[in-house]
């Protein structure tokens, strides 16, 4: 019975050492975990730190790229250090001014289910819109060649865009997009008498210097504008023809019929000299407000002739050019793979640059 005893009292005293031993080995353990947890946060904090350098690096690096890059593009016809706030914008959304990223339209509006509607560009100089009453005037005779029925007059869509910009007084010098819509449909496909109107400001985009002094390619492409006499938000062919032009180094695309006749480009007129006569399509093509301007001014110095040009005929010019709102007068040098003239821009398209610059700063050109 003794023995017993003594047999269990150290049994007990060496389980109570094995205890002891464990719970030692479990806080060793504890210790030597949390050490390495403490040493591997320091490894990540470190690496973290490294990391978010390197970033901030690699962002400078990249902000640095981009200030230069900014740095060799100009604004046609805007001082070089003009600047736009990123605040954002006012839109004129159907009767209503509300933010840019909360302006919306039905999604039943046949401008979204079908690209019915037209639309017309304007831009701004020196915050005043250029060519104002020309381009209401264009609006309301493309909504009257598509049959959609409107209410405002041109001094309705001028008061508006006047409104619009009075909305954004951050911005400096804005394209100006004004769209009628085909409006909301039953059937999803015939006007109902309901289009709107929307007023859409944007920055205008910077165009390299190099567009003006060492002229630009232009591509063509087997197309036509279905309806020249309005200018219509359905753009899916313009648009693909400018991403094949992209691609192959081209700044626009020009349409040529099945006849070899070339009209226009996808966002441009077209023009050239041949013996001194300024050349320009008048059948077939979206008579731009740019082009008007330069068929006023071109008169008191060129024989003008409005004719179509073969491609083969446009390959022997002595000058190309093309026009627009927002480039303004652009020297073409090549068309595809074929030089025009001496493959720099010509004197008589230098000319017309510097006088369409002039006429932008003319108090007659804003109304």
């Amino acid at each position: 019975m003794h023995d017993s005893r003594a047999e269990f009292a150290h049994k007990k005293e060496i389980g109570h050492k094995k205890n002891i031993s464990h719970e030692k080995n479990i806080s060793h353990e504890k210790n030597i975990s949390h050490e390495k947890n403490i040493s591997h946060e320091k490894n990540i904090s470190h690496e973290t730190n490294i990391s978010h350098e390197k970033s901030l690096s690699h962002e400078t690096n990249i902000s640095h790229e981009k200030s230069l890059s900014h740095e060799k593009r100009i604004y046609i016809n805007l001082p070089e250090n003009t600047k736009n706030n990123q605040k954002q914008l006012i839109y004129y959304v159907d009767g209503k001014f509300m933010p840019s990223g909360q302006a919306v339209i039905p999604v039943d509006d046949l401008a979204v289910i079908r690209g019915i509607g037209v639309c017309d560009l304007l831009r701004t100089f020196n915050g005043k819109p250029l060519f104002l009453r020309e381009h209401a005037e264009r609006l309301i005779q493309s909504a009257n060649e598509v049959s959609l029925k409107i209410n405002w007059s041109c001094r309705d869509i001028e008061r508006i865009i006047h409104d619009t910009l009075n909305k954004n007084p951050d911005i400096d010098e804005a394209n100006i997009r004004i769209i009628i819509t085909g409006g909301s449909s039953e059937d999803f496909i015939t006007p109902t008498g309901k289009p709107r109107l929307l007023v859409l400001l944007t920055s205008i985009p910077p165009i390299p210097s190099s567009w003006y002094t060492k002229g630009v390619k232009v591509i063509t492409v087997a197309l036509q504008r279905d309806n020249p006499l309005a200018k219509s938000l359905s753009y899916m062919p313009a648009a693909m023809a400018l991403s094949k032009a992209k691609k192959l180094n081209g700044v626009e695309a020009l349409y040529v019929s099945k006849e070899g006749i070339v009209t226009e480009g996808t966002t441009s007129n077209l023009f050239a000299f041949i013996n001194n006569r300024l050349i320009t399509a008048e059948e077939g093509v979206l008579k731009g407000i740019t082009r008007k301007m330069i068929l006023e001014l071109g008169q008191k110095e060129f024989s003008i002739e409005l004719r179509s040009m073969s491609i083969e005929e446009l390959y022997g010019a002595d000058e190309v050019f093309i026009s627009g709102t927002n480039k303004g007068v652009v020297p073409v040098v090549q068309i595809n793979d074929n030089i025009i003239g001496s493959g720099k821009p010509g004197t008589n398209t230098q000319k017309l640059i510097k006088e369409i610059n002039n006429l932008s700063t003319s108090p007659e050109s804003y109304i």
